[in-house]
């Protein structure tokens, strides 16, 4: 975090050393002959370190976002390049499927809806967060069944609306939308999970 209270430093950061750690992959790995080998050597040595502590620093501008994603897209190209058995010139989104894969975004997303999830079931021991966690709870037995589970809080600034309780909320609550079957206080890990991986 830096002196304006957000995380562009420490973003630039993981992305200059997720590139070089990169570099690193592609050049130890010339002869490598299997697809699967060098993604797992990159799920270990790269994509590990893009992801750690996302629940806290996850970009909430596309041009951060971005900068994150394209250490992937280059893995991605590196592969298609290397192993031609699709184009480089394909867009992002064949080129991760091709390999089995799934976007960073995504992969956050999963994560903070993990988070949230083992927050509010006493998978974390965390009183101090769950504290500041609202719910909404009706007044009257509802017709309908409750798509906002969570209470958003009001801000005035980027910063408030950003902030990690309040984007886990609001993606919490636009997940329960979409996915109306979902109960995250009956759901098992493994079945809530299941359900989110995009």
């Amino acid at each position: 975090m830096d002196s304006k209270v957000n995380f562009r430093s420490h973003i630039d950061s993981i992305v200059t050393k997720s590139a070089r750690l990169l570099g690193f992959l592609k050049r130890s790995t010339r002869g490598f002959k299997l697809v699967r080998t060098k993604v797992v050597l990159y799920n270990a040595l790269v994509r590990s370190h893009l992801e750690f502590a996302s629940v806290v620093w996850n970009p909430h501008y596309a041009v951060h976002s971005q900068r994150v994603e394209s250490i992937q897209r280059a893995f991605t190209k590196h592969l298609a390049y290397t192993f031609g058995n699709i184009s480089p010139r394909c867009p992002y989104e064949q080129r991760i499927k091709r390999y089995d894969m799934t976007t960073l975004r995504n992969r956050r997303l999963t994560q903070d809806l993990m988070f949230l999830y083992k927050l509010v079931n006493n998978k974390l021991d965390c009183c101090k967060l769950i504290e500041q966690i609202g719910l909404k709870v009706p007044h009257n037995i509802p017709r309908y069944p409750i798509t906002h589970l969570f209470h958003t809080k009001a801000s005035n600034t980027n910063l408030g609306v950003n902030s990690p309780l309040n984007r886990l909320t609001r993606e919490m609550n636009y997940f329960i939308k979409s996915v109306p079957n979902v109960d995250i206080y009956h759901d098992s890990v493994k079945v809530f999970k299941t359900q989110i991986i995009y």
